[in-house]
């Protein structure tokens, strides 16, 4: 029988309409039929059940005990990437609060022992054990020290510094972007910012329990890093990845209050630039970027990072037909990636395609995950276009 809590928040699933806006982009802004879809699950499955309407009227079979908690509805609850396009798009209409229903569904889905799929409860194994979901040795996070000029200042140790550099675990562990974070830090430098990083008391965000349904897990793992931070007299804390960003911002303060401010690298960089602490030589290129969801649906960043990327001089920023608001989601979000390898990489590819179709050379974007999963999408369709992140672009174009 469904809990209370349960029926308080699938109630709001009653809420949609099923009118179908959040499966295809808004008919003013569409410009394709080609890159004119939404909805990664419900593209690529091309059942009802798989979009954000089907997921909503799954919510109500369950509240009112019309059918179970089946493999085949596990399957399409954890087949979300949480792009959260259908939240953004029906914000302008109807109003339905598709997100916190579907994050329940996930909840459900553990509480009862019927979720995740079976490569995603590997990964949180991993997690307990190791503190990632890659299962990486923690003392490998910093290996990136070692290209790295300078010197960090580690807080945990005694250290004292107005800002801490959160690394966190899919910049550290990825091979694709493990060398990212001295790309941060010598952009840091370069702009005399006074930072510190947690060593090996940096503890991973949490972000993926959130999204795979173990919420007490979450909130443990959230309050340990709440009470880290409040305990270093930071003024700052300094974050790469959206999915951690998002999480820090939008889900800590439920737990307990964060009293420092948290903000994006990109944030960063523009403030940066905008105070000619960072300035730019020549660098030509023609680039495209891709919205990471956590950065630009979850927390409205859409137009900074664009800023900094046209301050760099001889830059010819071209736009995707999907942006913004609208950008197709890279495919690995939501713990996707994790139990849905396949179905990850034929979402990253549909993404590269498009940016491969808008002329850039570079496609350009701020996501750990975004990178590592369009990466492999390049490797398996041969793409003509080189990944990169933002980071390495502005350390790479530094005067």
């Amino acid at each position: 029988m469904p809990t209370a809590e349960e029926n308080k928040i699938f109630e709001k699933a009653q809420d949609c309409v099923r009118c179908g806006t959040c499966h295809v982009i808004y008919t003013t802004r569409i410009k394709s039929m080609r890159f004119g879809k939404q909805c990664p699950p419900g593209t690529c499955n091309l059942i009802e059940s798989f979009y954000a309407d089907g997921l909503m009227y799954l919510a109500v079979g369950l509240m009112r005990e019309q059918f179970p908690y089946s493999p085949r509805a596990v399957d399409t609850v954890y087949s979300c990437t949480q792009c959260r396009y259908c939240q953004t798009i029906c914000e302008e209409y109807v109003e339905a609060q598709t997100m916190p229903v579907i994050e329940e569904l996930r909840n459900k889905a553990v509480r009862e022992g019927v979720g995740p799929l079976p490569e995603q409860k590997k990964a949180i194994e991993r997690f307990k054990r190791t503190g990632n979901v890659y299962g990486t040795s923690p003392d490998k996070k910093f290996s990136w020290l070692k290209n790295y000029s300078g010197k960090a200042k580690d807080l945990s140790t005694g250290g004292k510094a107005s800002a801490l550099y959160f690394i966190g675990s899919h910049y550290a562990f990825s091979p694709f972007t493990e060398n990212i974070p001295a790309s941060v830090a010598a952009l840091l430098d370069k702009a005399g910012i006074d930072w510190g990083i947690l060593g090996d008391a940096e503890n991973c965000s949490g972000y993926h329990a959130l999204a795979l349904g173990y919420a007490d897990l979450f909130k443990a793992s959230a309050q340990k890093n709440i009470d880290t931070f409040n305990q270093l007299g930071i003024k700052q804390i300094i974050v790469s990845c959206p999915e951690d960003y998002s999480t820090f911002n939008l889900r800590y303060p439920e737990i307990a209050p964060l009293n420092v401010e948290v903000i994006h690298t990109t944030e960063l960089f523009h403030r940066l630039v905008q105070d000619k602490k960072l300035k730019f030589k020549q660098h030509k290129a023609k680039i495209t970027y891709h919205d990471p969801c956590h950065l630009g649906r979850y927390c409205g960043l859409y137009e900074i990072p664009r800023q900094i990327i046209q301050s760099i001089p001889g830059i010819e920023l071209v736009e995707m037909e999907r942006n913004r608001m609208d950008a197709w989601c890279c495919g690995a979000g939501g713990g996707v990636k994790l139990g849905k390898q396949d179905y990850a990489i034929a979402v990253g590819k549909d993404r590269v395609e498009e940016a491969v179709s808008s002329g850039a050379e570079i496609l350009v974007t701020a996501c750990p995950i975004c990178i590592e999963n369009f990466n492999e999408a390049k490797a398996q369709g041969n793409y003509p276009i080189q990944i990169q992140d933002l980071a390495d672009l502005l350390c790479q174009s530094l005067a």
